[in-house]
């Protein structure tokens, strides 16, 4: 169980790489990257993750599989967290950073409620996922085509 504890630790490493990586290649590139490999992993590190645990009993295995979504997570808050921050003035930038994030935290705290509906009603996994994936995507989509590029942008106050 402590392996579990001790990959999370990646997080805040993830988040030094990635402002380094971000302040390279740009932020809309990446945050489309990083989007991108979540969308082509997640189902099978998932995937790997119930395998591993429940057929092979291995937990290295396991902790190889959350050290990579550990890895996206990291990428993704830090070019999220940029962006965000960079669209906003000074002067308002943390009521534009905290406003967006609490109406997503209560519209997001409906998202149990209705994993459980679906799979209580279709007895499996793969109905939450199919229900969350394509609006994941869609929002990915146009969020990425949206968003400015501010790679060598200066800011001032």
């Amino acid at each position: 169980m402590a392996i579990y504890y001790l990959i999370t630790l990646i997080i805040p490493v993830m988040f030094y790489l990635a402002g380094v990586i971000i302040d390279k290649y740009g932020r809309k590139i990446t945050f489309l990257a990083i989007n991108i490999a979540a969308i082509l992993l997640d189902i099978p590190l998932f995937l790997l993750i119930n395998y591993a645990y429940k057929v092979l009993n291995n937990v290295i295995l396991v902790a190889v599989a959350l050290f990579v979504l550990m890895t996206m997570v990291g990428f993704y808050e830090t070019i999220t967290l940029t962006i965000n921050n960079e669209l906003a003035k000074t002067n308002t930038r943390f009521t534009t950073t905290s406003i967006p994030y609490d109406l997503g935290v209560i519209v997001g705290g409906f998202a149990p409620m209705v994993f459980t509906y679906l799979l209580i009603t279709y007895k499996t996994l793969w109905a939450t996922a199919l229900y969350a994936f394509p609006f994941w995507i869609i929002v990915v989509l146009i969020t990425a085509f949206l968003i400015p590029e501010t790679k060598g942008t200066v800011f001032t106050v």
